[in-house]
Protein backbone atom coordinates (compact mmCIF):
# COMPACT_ATOMS: atom_id res chain seq x y z
CA UNK A 1 0.00 0.00 0.00
CA UNK A 2 0.99 3.19 -0.72
CA UNK A 3 2.29 5.40 2.69
CA UNK A 4 0.95 9.65 2.51
CA UNK A 5 4.41 10.64 1.39
CA UNK A 6 4.57 8.56 -1.73
CA UNK A 7 0.88 10.02 -2.69
CA UNK A 8 2.23 13.29 -2.17
CA UNK A 9 5.24 12.85 -4.11
CA UNK A 10 3.07 11.71 -6.80
CA UNK A 11 1.10 14.44 -6.40
CA UNK A 12 3.88 17.19 -7.26
CA UNK A 13 5.02 14.89 -9.68
CA UNK A 14 1.86 14.61 -11.66
CA UNK A 15 1.48 18.54 -10.83
CA UNK A 16 4.73 19.78 -12.22
CA UNK A 17 4.27 17.66 -15.38
CA UNK A 18 0.88 19.28 -16.50
CA UNK A 19 2.41 22.70 -15.45
CA UNK A 20 4.85 22.15 -17.98
CA UNK A 21 2.28 20.93 -20.63
CA UNK A 22 0.06 23.42 -19.91
CA UNK A 23 2.63 26.82 -19.38
CA UNK A 24 2.47 27.68 -22.88
CA UNK A 25 -1.43 28.20 -22.68
CA UNK A 26 -1.61 29.85 -19.04
CA UNK A 27 -2.68 33.27 -19.38
CA UNK A 28 -0.32 34.84 -16.47
CA UNK A 29 0.33 37.79 -18.14
CA UNK A 30 0.25 41.46 -16.83
CA UNK A 31 -3.25 42.58 -17.41
CA UNK A 32 -3.65 44.63 -20.05
CA UNK A 33 -6.01 47.29 -21.06
CA UNK A 34 -9.70 45.02 -22.90
CA UNK A 35 -11.47 47.65 -25.17
CA UNK A 36 -14.87 48.32 -24.19
CA UNK A 37 -17.17 50.85 -25.30
CA UNK A 38 -17.85 53.95 -22.11
CA UNK A 39 -20.78 53.84 -20.41
CA UNK A 40 -22.93 51.41 -18.61
CA UNK A 41 -25.65 50.46 -21.73
CA UNK A 42 -24.23 47.11 -21.67
CA UNK A 43 -25.26 46.59 -17.72
CA UNK A 44 -23.36 46.80 -14.60
CA UNK A 45 -21.72 43.38 -13.30
CA UNK A 46 -21.61 42.76 -9.35
CA UNK A 47 -19.27 40.62 -8.91
CA UNK A 48 -19.10 37.86 -5.93
CA UNK A 49 -16.49 36.43 -3.74
CA UNK A 50 -16.74 34.81 -0.36
CA UNK A 51 -12.97 34.18 0.55
CA UNK A 52 -9.58 34.42 0.00
CA UNK A 53 -6.10 33.20 1.13
CA UNK A 54 -2.46 33.67 -0.06
CA UNK A 55 -1.32 30.11 -1.58
CA UNK A 56 0.88 29.90 -4.25
CA UNK A 57 -0.26 27.89 -7.52
CA UNK A 58 1.90 25.02 -6.96
CA UNK A 59 0.72 24.12 -3.83
CA UNK A 60 -2.92 24.72 -4.77
CA UNK A 61 -2.50 22.78 -8.11
CA UNK A 62 -0.93 19.93 -5.45
CA UNK A 63 -4.12 20.01 -3.40
CA UNK A 64 -6.64 19.52 -6.58
CA UNK A 65 -4.38 16.64 -7.93
CA UNK A 66 -4.31 15.01 -4.74
CA UNK A 67 -8.08 15.16 -4.01
CA UNK A 68 -8.78 14.05 -7.51
CA UNK A 69 -6.48 11.73 -8.51
CA UNK A 70 -5.85 9.96 -5.37
CA UNK A 71 -9.18 11.10 -3.40
CA UNK A 72 -7.35 12.49 -0.78
CA UNK A 73 -8.89 15.08 1.97
CA UNK A 74 -6.82 18.20 0.76
CA UNK A 75 -9.82 20.44 -0.70
CA UNK A 76 -12.90 21.73 1.19
CA UNK A 77 -16.24 23.24 -0.14
CA UNK A 78 -14.36 26.33 0.76
CA UNK A 79 -11.38 26.14 -1.38
CA UNK A 80 -14.04 26.10 -4.07
CA UNK A 81 -15.09 29.39 -3.10
CA UNK A 82 -11.51 30.65 -2.24
CA UNK A 83 -9.60 33.01 -4.36
CA UNK A 84 -5.96 33.34 -4.66
CA UNK A 85 -5.28 37.02 -3.16
CA UNK A 86 -2.61 37.22 -6.04
CA UNK A 87 -5.29 36.49 -8.44
CA UNK A 88 -7.69 38.99 -6.39
CA UNK A 89 -5.13 41.87 -7.32
CA UNK A 90 -4.35 40.90 -10.69
CA UNK A 91 -8.52 41.30 -11.05
CA UNK A 92 -8.45 44.96 -9.03
CA UNK A 93 -5.05 46.30 -11.09
CA UNK A 94 -6.99 44.83 -14.51
CA UNK A 95 -9.91 46.96 -13.45
CA UNK A 96 -7.82 50.03 -12.29
CA UNK A 97 -5.81 49.82 -15.89
CA UNK A 98 -9.01 50.39 -17.49
CA UNK A 99 -10.77 52.64 -16.18
CA UNK A 100 -13.31 50.92 -14.36
CA UNK A 101 -15.04 52.60 -11.42
CA UNK A 102 -16.52 50.58 -7.98
CA UNK A 103 -19.96 51.72 -7.16
CA UNK A 104 -22.06 51.09 -3.80
CA UNK A 105 -25.14 49.13 -3.60
CA UNK A 106 -27.04 52.91 -3.14
CA UNK A 107 -25.45 54.06 -6.55
CA UNK A 108 -26.65 50.64 -8.19
CA UNK A 109 -30.15 51.10 -7.03
CA UNK A 110 -30.24 54.75 -8.39
CA UNK A 111 -29.00 53.20 -11.92
CA UNK A 112 -31.57 50.31 -12.11
CA UNK A 113 -33.99 52.67 -10.90
CA UNK A 114 -33.57 54.78 -13.74
CA UNK A 115 -32.57 57.90 -11.08
CA UNK A 116 -28.65 58.24 -12.06
CA UNK A 117 -26.42 57.13 -15.24
CA UNK A 118 -23.37 55.26 -14.19
CA UNK A 119 -20.81 57.21 -16.65
CA UNK A 120 -17.90 55.32 -17.44
CA UNK A 121 -16.72 51.72 -17.26
CA UNK A 122 -18.62 50.52 -13.70
CA UNK A 123 -18.52 47.28 -11.92
CA UNK A 124 -19.81 46.35 -7.98
CA UNK A 125 -17.73 44.04 -5.58
CA UNK A 126 -19.39 42.17 -3.18
CA UNK A 127 -18.37 39.66 -0.24
CA UNK A 128 -20.53 36.91 1.17
CA UNK A 129 -20.72 35.55 4.53
CA UNK A 130 -17.75 37.56 6.24
CA UNK A 131 -14.68 35.63 6.77
CA UNK A 132 -11.71 37.11 8.29
CA UNK A 133 -9.76 36.49 5.21
CA UNK A 134 -11.56 39.31 3.04
CA UNK A 135 -10.61 41.70 6.57
CA UNK A 136 -6.70 40.45 5.72
CA UNK A 137 -6.15 40.20 2.00
CA UNK A 138 -9.49 41.96 0.44
CA UNK A 139 -9.47 44.93 2.08
CA UNK A 140 -6.03 46.00 2.34
CA UNK A 141 -6.26 45.44 -1.68
CA UNK A 142 -8.98 48.05 -2.44
CA UNK A 143 -7.55 50.53 -0.12
CA UNK A 144 -4.35 49.96 -2.54
CA UNK A 145 -6.23 50.22 -5.33
CA UNK A 146 -8.66 52.88 -4.74
CA UNK A 147 -11.65 50.86 -4.71
CA UNK A 148 -15.09 49.98 -2.66
CA UNK A 149 -16.80 46.80 -1.83
CA UNK A 150 -19.64 45.87 -0.27
CA UNK A 151 -19.76 42.81 2.74
CA UNK A 152 -22.45 40.99 3.61
CA UNK A 153 -22.97 39.43 6.78
CA UNK A 154 -24.58 36.72 8.91
CA UNK A 155 -24.67 38.78 12.39
CA UNK A 156 -25.09 36.12 14.75
CA UNK A 157 -21.89 34.72 13.58
CA UNK A 158 -20.00 37.66 14.03
CA UNK A 159 -16.63 37.13 15.76
CA UNK A 160 -17.33 33.26 15.64
CA UNK A 161 -14.98 30.46 14.08
CA UNK A 162 -18.35 28.56 12.67
CA UNK A 163 -18.41 26.34 8.81
CA UNK A 164 -14.68 26.52 8.84
CA UNK A 165 -14.98 30.01 8.63
CA UNK A 166 -13.26 32.24 11.12
CA UNK A 167 -15.62 35.75 11.19
CA UNK A 168 -14.40 39.10 11.34
CA UNK A 169 -14.64 40.75 15.12
CA UNK A 170 -17.46 43.81 15.22
CA UNK A 171 -14.19 45.51 15.65
CA UNK A 172 -13.02 44.78 12.40
CA UNK A 173 -16.39 45.22 10.66
CA UNK A 174 -16.34 48.73 12.19
CA UNK A 175 -12.79 50.09 10.58
CA UNK A 176 -13.70 48.75 7.56
CA UNK A 177 -17.56 50.39 7.30
CA UNK A 178 -15.87 53.87 8.61
CA UNK A 179 -12.95 53.53 6.12
CA UNK A 180 -14.93 54.23 3.43
CA UNK A 181 -13.88 51.12 1.95
CA UNK A 182 -16.00 48.33 2.98
CA UNK A 183 -19.89 48.92 3.18
CA UNK A 184 -21.81 46.56 5.48
CA UNK A 185 -24.93 45.38 4.62
CA UNK A 186 -27.47 41.94 5.95
CA UNK A 187 -26.56 38.18 5.08
CA UNK A 188 -29.66 37.50 7.73
CA UNK A 189 -29.06 37.45 10.95
CA UNK A 190 -29.16 32.84 11.87
CA UNK A 191 -30.33 31.82 8.49
CA UNK A 192 -27.31 30.38 6.73
CA UNK A 193 -27.94 26.91 7.26
CA UNK A 194 -30.60 24.01 5.76
CA UNK A 195 -33.38 22.15 6.56
CA UNK A 196 -34.29 18.33 5.29
CA UNK A 197 -37.81 18.66 3.38
CA UNK A 198 -38.35 15.32 2.00
CA UNK A 199 -34.88 13.96 0.50
CA UNK A 200 -33.65 17.17 -0.39
CA UNK A 201 -32.36 19.98 2.02
CA UNK A 202 -33.50 23.56 1.52
CA UNK A 203 -32.33 26.96 2.83
CA UNK A 204 -34.77 27.73 6.32
CA UNK A 205 -35.75 30.44 4.50
CA UNK A 206 -37.39 28.59 1.75
CA UNK A 207 -38.63 25.31 3.15
CA UNK A 208 -42.36 24.68 1.97
CA UNK A 209 -41.49 27.48 -0.62
CA UNK A 210 -45.50 29.20 -1.35
CA UNK A 211 -47.21 27.20 1.31
CA UNK A 212 -45.47 28.97 4.28
CA UNK A 213 -47.36 28.88 7.39
CA UNK A 214 -47.72 31.96 9.69
CA UNK A 215 -45.46 30.82 12.52
CA UNK A 216 -42.26 30.10 9.62
CA UNK A 217 -42.92 33.52 7.83
CA UNK A 218 -42.91 35.13 11.14
CA UNK A 219 -39.57 33.25 12.21
CA UNK A 220 -37.87 34.59 8.89
CA UNK A 221 -39.19 38.37 9.17
CA UNK A 222 -37.98 38.65 12.42
CA UNK A 223 -34.88 36.84 12.10
CA UNK A 224 -34.56 39.73 9.02
CA UNK A 225 -35.37 42.34 11.37
CA UNK A 226 -32.90 41.52 14.46
CA UNK A 227 -30.13 41.39 11.46
CA UNK A 228 -30.72 45.11 10.85
CA UNK A 229 -31.36 45.77 14.35
CA UNK A 230 -27.54 44.41 15.31
CA UNK A 231 -26.15 46.53 12.67
CA UNK A 232 -27.70 49.83 13.58
CA UNK A 233 -26.66 48.78 17.07
CA UNK A 234 -23.19 48.10 16.59
CA UNK A 235 -22.35 49.89 13.94
CA UNK A 236 -24.79 52.50 13.84
CA UNK A 237 -25.82 52.12 9.52
CA UNK A 238 -29.08 51.83 8.03
CA UNK A 239 -29.02 48.17 5.99
CA UNK A 240 -31.11 48.49 3.05
CA UNK A 241 -29.47 45.14 0.87
CA UNK A 242 -29.69 41.52 1.94
CA UNK A 243 -27.87 38.80 0.04
CA UNK A 244 -29.73 35.63 0.68
CA UNK A 245 -27.52 32.84 1.70
CA UNK A 246 -27.05 30.02 -1.27
CA UNK A 247 -27.50 32.71 -3.65
CA UNK A 248 -32.00 32.64 -4.16
CA UNK A 249 -34.65 33.43 -1.80
CA UNK A 250 -38.54 32.80 -2.94
CA UNK A 251 -41.28 34.80 -4.12
CA UNK A 252 -42.64 34.43 -0.54
CA UNK A 253 -39.07 35.20 1.43
CA UNK A 254 -38.35 38.23 -0.64
CA UNK A 255 -41.69 39.71 0.23
CA UNK A 256 -40.90 39.44 4.23
CA UNK A 257 -37.48 40.94 3.18
CA UNK A 258 -39.07 44.04 1.70
CA UNK A 259 -41.59 43.73 4.38
CA UNK A 260 -38.57 43.89 7.11
CA UNK A 261 -37.04 46.98 5.33
CA UNK A 262 -34.77 45.59 2.86
CA UNK A 263 -34.84 48.04 -0.29
CA UNK A 264 -32.89 45.45 -2.90
CA UNK A 265 -31.85 41.47 -2.61
CA UNK A 266 -28.71 40.08 -4.29
CA UNK A 267 -28.80 36.70 -6.05
CA UNK A 268 -26.22 34.60 -7.29
CA UNK A 269 -27.77 34.21 -10.97
CA UNK A 270 -25.49 35.46 -13.18
CA UNK A 271 -26.19 38.44 -15.79
CA UNK A 272 -25.68 42.43 -15.67
CA UNK A 273 -27.96 44.69 -14.20
CA UNK A 274 -30.05 47.12 -16.46
CA UNK A 275 -32.23 50.12 -15.67
CA UNK A 276 -35.70 48.56 -15.12
CA UNK A 277 -34.72 45.77 -13.51
CA UNK A 278 -36.30 44.60 -10.43
CA UNK A 279 -34.49 45.14 -7.38
CA UNK A 280 -35.23 41.71 -5.77
CA UNK A 281 -33.36 39.90 -7.86
CA UNK A 282 -30.11 41.77 -8.63
CA UNK A 283 -27.58 39.81 -10.48
CA UNK A 284 -24.35 38.56 -10.11
CA UNK A 285 -21.43 36.67 -10.77
CA UNK A 286 -19.44 34.18 -8.10
CA UNK A 287 -15.99 35.04 -8.82
CA UNK A 288 -14.24 31.21 -7.57
CA UNK A 289 -11.44 29.43 -7.57
CA UNK A 290 -12.37 27.93 -10.63
CA UNK A 291 -12.81 31.87 -12.79
CA UNK A 292 -10.37 32.10 -15.13
CA UNK A 293 -9.06 35.67 -15.63
CA UNK A 294 -10.45 35.34 -19.32
CA UNK A 295 -14.01 35.05 -18.16
CA UNK A 296 -12.88 37.58 -15.48
CA UNK A 297 -12.82 40.01 -18.09
CA UNK A 298 -15.75 38.77 -20.41
CA UNK A 299 -17.62 39.46 -17.04
CA UNK A 300 -16.57 42.89 -16.86
CA UNK A 301 -16.76 43.15 -20.70
CA UNK A 302 -19.23 43.21 -23.14
CA UNK A 303 -19.10 39.66 -24.42
CA UNK A 304 -23.19 38.77 -23.56
CA UNK A 305 -22.25 35.29 -23.85
CA UNK A 306 -21.74 35.21 -20.17
CA UNK A 307 -24.78 35.56 -19.03
CA UNK A 308 -25.45 32.25 -19.90
CA UNK A 309 -22.30 30.78 -18.56
CA UNK A 310 -22.06 29.90 -14.37
CA UNK A 311 -19.29 29.55 -11.93
CA UNK A 312 -21.94 28.40 -9.60
CA UNK A 313 -20.50 25.33 -7.33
Amino acid sequence: MINYESKMSIVIIVFLITSSILSSCTDDTDPEPYNRPPGSKAGIPVLSYHYFNDRNRLEQGGRALGTVLLNLPLLTVKDAWTVRSEDFEKQLRFLDKNGYRTITMDELKSFMTGREEMPGNCVAITFDDGDRSVYRYAYPLLKKYDMKGTLFIVTSRVGQSWNSLNISSWEELREMEESGVIDIESHTHDMHSKLREGDIPHPVFTVSGETMDKMRKEKIFNDLRRSRVSLKFQLGIRTNFLAWPYGFGTAISDSLAEAAGFEGILTLKSGRNHPGDPLTEIKRFAVTSKTSFSRFKRIVGIDRAVDRETDHM
